[in-house]
């Protein structure tokens, strides 16, 4: 019993210590040297580490903390496709932006004229794989238009699909248009386990069910 008077007495006494921390604290309290706000003391912190503190948050000194520093300029560059200015990014630590086309020909890659020949799409895309996607959401785009069963055509599964090119688009020359790669004889839907199935060389199973006949 002695025992828990004591601790009681203890918790009694630690809640009026802190009571007057708060009120001395209160009565000259620290505010944020960015803002100016009232830094406060959080529930169940200690009033002496507020004290040390100079600002309201990490925002404030992240904000104050970077007033001094010297602001990155853009750089300017010249559109591969179109030519024109644009500003393509901040210039760090002596490094600039690595982009090559201005955000109108950069994202206007689907409504590329079908007489776009292969080689202009991987002039103006950034990297292989760039062009390679650029030709692929064209191919399902058309796929979609020209009103095709959204479904695989080998299996019938509906839920996913994949547009692939019957005739693989490394197999066109480079001269070739859009409109011959992504000609809707040469697209088919597939689900991604027959699509592998078609893409790693299972292709006379894949061609048979879905009725085609491989292009040459």
């Amino acid at each position: 019993m002695a025992t828990s008077a004591q601790s009681a007495g203890g918790k009694v006494m630690a809640v009026r210590q802190r009571e007057e921390a708060l009120a001395r604290y209160n009565a000259a309290p620290k505010f944020c040297i960015h803002c100016g706000t009232k830094i406060q003391v959080p529930e169940g912190g200690r009033v002496h580490d507020i004290r040390s503190k100079k600002f309201c948050d990490a925002s404030c000194a992240a904000s104050h903390n970077n007033l001094g520093a010297p602001r990155a300029r853009r750089d300017t560059a010249l559109c591969r496709r179109c030519g024109g200015a644009f500003a393509r990014g901040r210039i760090r630590g002596g490094r600039a932006g690595k982009a090559k086309f201005c955000p109108d020909c950069r994202f206007d890659k689907l409504s590329l004229p079908p007489a776009t020949t292969k080689a202009e799409v991987f002039r103006v895309s950034r990297s292989w794989q760039s062009a390679r996607s650029t030709i692929q959401r064209i191919a399902r785009k058309t796929y979609l238009r020209q009103g095709s069963p959204r479904a695989c055509r080998v299996c019938g599964y509906s839920t996913h699909f994949e547009v692939c090119h019957v005739r693989p688009v490394a197999s066109f020359p480079m001269e070739a248009t859009l409109a011959e790669i992504n000609a809707p004889s040469n697209l088919v839907a597939l689900c991604p386990t027959h699509h592998w199935e078609f893409d790693h060389g299972i292709e006379s199973q894949v061609v048979a069910g879905a009725g085609l006949e491989p292009a040459t």
